[in-house]
């Protein structure tokens, strides 16, 4: 019990961290946030490959993971080549009993972060470590293009994408990116539980750019995610679609492309 009450404080915590201001930072790349395992530790000597198996959590700001009986994360900045920086540590303070400590790799000696393929590397002088995803609901594993937005109480359309539609990607059931019409992309945080979603917003990045370009955005600051309380996912049809309730209206998404 004291490790599943944990890893729901360390999920909140992350969820905290990334609706933190990155006011001052470089915006951190979707495809390095999100939930991730380290499944192994590559050695620049002749040492053989590690095999371990070490969840964590990416947020835009802050990496964490379970100690064993406490949380713990560390603050970071990433520059716009992938080098990091890391800041203080912090862990919480809970009483269990017994507490048997989790061995995790000091992550403060990397220095940068690449993808490759699938994976991502967390680099530093003398060893990478490799980290793959962990797995998503299936909002996650699709990119979904907008097919209408659709009237909550009638079912009627109210608008129906004729070109270009946006992208939706849902990456770790945590973080979105919404790719519009111009080709112009909004980021922003979720909480996923089960069948419904809390806390669907943009970004402060996001939101200061519709602030300073009012109606230049094409549809990215008509959809009101703030509203959207829970969704629904149709697969008895080709391609499968993705509803997302809004209360007095339903954004309606077919799935453009899988991604493992």
């Amino acid at each position: 019990m004291a490790r599943f009450a944990l890893a729901l404080l360390a999920s909140a915590w992350l969820a905290l961290a990334s609706h933190a201001s990155a006011r001052g930072r470089d915006a951190v790349s979707p495809e390095f946030l999100g939930k991730w395992v380290i499944t192994s530790i590559r050695f620049n000597d002749a040492r053989p490959p590690k095999s371990v198996e070490h969840p964590l959590g990416i947020s835009s700001e802050r990496i964490g993971w379970d100690g064993g009986c406490n949380a713990h994360s560390v603050d970071f900045e990433v520059d716009r080549r992938g080098r990091l920086t890391f800041g203080s540590q912090l862990q919480t303070l809970l009483e269990c009993e017994p507490d048997i400590p989790i061995e995790f790799p000091d992550l403060r000696v990397v220095t940068r972060w690449k993808r490759e393929g699938e994976t991502l590397l967390l680099i530093a002088r003398d060893r990478t470590f490799v980290l793959v995803r962990s797995p998503y609901s299936p909002l996650s594993r699709n990119e979904w293009q907008l097919e209408a937005i659709i009237d909550g109480e009638t079912g009627q359309v109210r608008y129906r994408v004729q070109t270009r539609p946006p992208v939706l990607r849902i990456m770790g059931d945590q973080y979105f990116e919404l790719v519009d019409t111009d080709g112009s992309s909004s980021t922003g945080t979720l909480n996923l539980e089960g069948q419904r979603i809390e806390a669907m917003s943009y970004n402060d990045e996001t939101r200061a750019r519709f602030a300073r370009l009012p109606g230049s955005s094409g549809l990215a600051d008509r959809l009101r995610w703030q509203d959207v309380t829970r969704y629904r996912l149709v697969d008895d049809v080709a391609p499968p679609a993705l509803e997302l309730d809004a209360g007095d209206e339903t954004y309606r998404f077919t799935a453009r492309s899988a991604r493992k």
